[in-house]
């Protein structure tokens, strides 16, 4: 088995906290966009690009902060 770098312990620890939380909120279809989104952006950002990697984590980041919050309900991703 390949040893993982850093920022892809931390890409799939992000995938595995966002899809525990869309389950947790009980609505199947923030459980498919969290899926769909992550893999979208796997083909989308060439392994390399770390920048891109790094941004796209705080922005997973936040999202998940909104995602806990008690008022959330629903996700729209746009672009």
């Amino acid at each position: 088995m390949v040893k993982l770098s850093g920022l892809q312990c931390d890409v799939l620890k992000l995938y595995r906290d966002l899809l525990r939380l869309a389950k947790s909120k009980g609505d199947p279809s923030l459980v498919s966009t969290v899926s769909s989104e992550f893999r979208r952006r796997a083909f989308d950002v060439p392994r390399n690009d770390f920048a891109s990697i790094e941004h796209y984590l705080r922005h997973g980041k936040k999202m998940e902060k909104l995602m806990k919050m008690p008022g959330f309900k629903a996700a729209a991703v746009k672009g």
